[in-house]
């Protein structure tokens, strides 16, 4: 199993377990929570510091 195959899992199944109408364990809602505000993380970054690929001075201007 992959680290995006078990990143993936410790997301879902916390969150199966609420549309079951069952609490996740802390460990599993902590995964969860962690996984979840990386990837939020990786996306704003992305949105910030996106541009094009040929950008090669790193977005800086003179």
């Amino acid at each position: 199993m992959s680290v995006k195959d078990r990143a993936r899992d410790s997301l879902v199944r916390p969150i199966a377990q609420r549309l079951r109408g069952e609490r996740p364990g802390p460990m599993g809602a902590a995964a969860g929570a962690t996984v979840a505000g990386a990837v939020t993380g990786v996306v704003v970054f992305r949105l910030l510091r996106g541009g094009g690929k040929d950008d090669s001075d790193g977005g800086e201007s003179d």
